[in-house]
């Protein structure tokens, strides 16, 4: 029902908003509706939807079940670049690409939840040595992707995650490499970010789900009505963009907004319906 609603509700409302945007008002296409192939950033929502549907085949309890099957979302993710064809059809490429972060995310939260094992990592947040390790790790990191970028075995198109290794001319030691990079960062921030509410960032990042949904129309409208009539440089049109990225962040990202797109675009309306009627037929039933 959760996925349902919140889910694929907002999935197939937003895909025929955002093809209705391009062809009425930007004209770039013409007016087709489809579902397999997801519009731009709403690839996302589709994994999302896909990752939780396969929980009950990753959700194990025993440590070297998880590492076992870790080992395989990885070596699925390894797999998919050799494969020419799934590219954008149901995010296919994207979804196995990035399986291995949220399967290790669901077993970190699975972690964290259970008795004694989430204090110890909590306890880890306070040791100054291994912060000072992963601060290290990182300047590796850093250093890792500028000496393969000037070597030009790194480009852009390896970080969507939709082409294959043909495509984007690359290799599987190349994407293993960006997978540990990725898990570098990602374990830094975990122990730099203090476990409290940091004033402006904690209540932003409650409304994410909002803010990636709706950020799209202005970006859109942007790019296809604006930057090409106001012909600005590189550097002016990047401090432009951040300036409307904060407007957008601070409309959107607030308890008013969320509560009314919660309400429509999320499907809660069709769970309070649901409610109504069922109360209705009770009544009606005494």
């Amino acid at each position: 029902k959760k996925i349902l609603l919140y889910m694929c509700w907002p999935y197939f409302l937003f895909q025929v908003l955002y093809l209705l945007q391009d062809a009425r008002i930007h004209q770039t296409e013409q007016w087709t509706v489809q579902f397999t192939t997801p519009y731009w950033l709403l690839w996302y929502l589709l994994a999302l939807i896909m990752y939780y549907l396969i929980l009950p085949v990753i959700d194990v309890k025993k440590t070297s079940a998880r590492i076992a099957v870790l080992a395989g979302t990885i070596f699925l993710s390894l797999a998919a670049g050799f494969d020419n064809t799934i590219g954008y059809y149901l995010t296919l490429s994207r979804f196995f690409t990035f399986l291995p972060y949220f399967t290790a995310g669901y077993y970190l939260g699975q972690i964290c939840r259970e008795e004694g094992k989430g204090r110890r990592l909590k306890n880890l947040q306070k040791n100054i040595w291994l912060k000072g390790l992963s601060l290290i790790a990182v300047g590796g990191c850093i250093y890792y992707i500028v000496q393969n970028a000037r070597a030009q075995t790194l480009n852009v198109y390896i970080l969507y995650g939709s082409y294959s290794y043909q495509a984007a001319v690359y290799s599987p030691r190349i994407k293993f490499e960006l997978l540990l990079v990725a898990a570098i960062w990602i374990a830094f921030l975990l122990l730099v970010i203090p476990d409290k509410k940091i004033p402006l960032l904690t209540s932003c990042g409650r409304y994410t789900l909002m803010a990636y949904l709706l950020h799209g129309f202005v970006q859109r409208y942007i790019a296809y009505e604006i930057y090409p009539i106001m012909q600005m440089g590189q550097t002016k049109y990047i401090w432009w963009s951040a300036l409307v990225a904060l407007m957008v962040l601070l409309v959107l990202c607030n308890s008013f907004a969320a509560s009314v797109f919660t309400f429509v675009c999320t499907g809660k309306w069709i769970d309070v319906l649901g409610t109504w009627l069922k109360k209705r037929r009770a009544n009606r039933s005494r």
